[in-house]
């Protein structure tokens, strides 16, 4: 019978308890949190949000100088997002069934989307921090991603995110014409504060009123 010498038997034994421990964390590791349950807003949802989307960017469009500070509901966004055709068009070229944010303060926002990953629909939730971007508006870093349970690399997937982020947010902001300076959560509205940009670009010249949107 072969024999180990202690070193060996040492070894062998924090092996084993690797292997056990490693087993123990699979098994009893906490299930990732729900998803929550997708908005599927009415037409009626949609034209309601858009109204008070109009309301928001008349009072943004005021003449005047000095920075601006835009307040978008948590509500108002994932129905923005879920009714938007070019958002729906972009999302599906990605295998994207369905999107929603949960906005965490001080400026922490969580994705939680239903895509198609290799043949099969899986929930996936990507958790990060927003900082305002001179050329994308709203920039947004990964700093947690899983597929079901399987966590992905952050920077991929930061870049990935940031594509679809920096579409949503030049849609938004120039439907509202800011250039953001600064964004933070606050309790559960997404807080843009900006200048406007025919403002900056005719800082002489106030706007005239026009009816339409901006």
């Amino acid at each position: 019978m072969k024999t180990f010498a202690p070193k060996q038997k040492a070894a062998l034994i924090a092996l084993g308890l690797l292997l056990i421990a490693g087993c123990a964390w699979f098994f009893l590791r906490p299930s990732p949190a729900p998803p929550p349950v997708m908005l599927r807003p009415t037409a009626h949802q949609v034209a309601e949000t858009q109204k008070h989307l109009d309301v928001l960017g008349k009072a943004v469009a005021k003449p005047g100088t000095g920075p601006r500070t835009l307040r978008l509901s948590e509500n108002d966004i994932n129905v923005a997002l879920a009714g938007s055709p070019s958002i729906k068009k972009l999302l599906t070229a990605h295998g994207v069934k369905a999107v929603q944010i949960v906005l965490q303060e001080p400026g922490r926002v969580v994705i939680h989307a239903s895509a198609t990953v290799r043949g099969q629909v899986q929930n996936i939730q990507i958790s990060g921090a927003l900082a305002p971007d001179p050329k994308l508006g709203v920039r947004f870093t990964a700093a947690n991603a899983q597929v079901g349970s399987l966590p992905l690399p952050a920077p991929i997937v930061t870049a990935e995110a940031n594509g679809l982020a920096a579409h949503f947010s030049r849609q938004l902001l120039s439907h509202f014409s800011l250039s953001v300076q600064g964004v933070y959560v606050q309790k559960k509205d997404l807080v843009i504060v900006g200048i406007p940009t025919q403002s900056a670009s005719t800082p002489a010249s106030p706007p005239t009123a026009s009816p339409g949107r901006h």
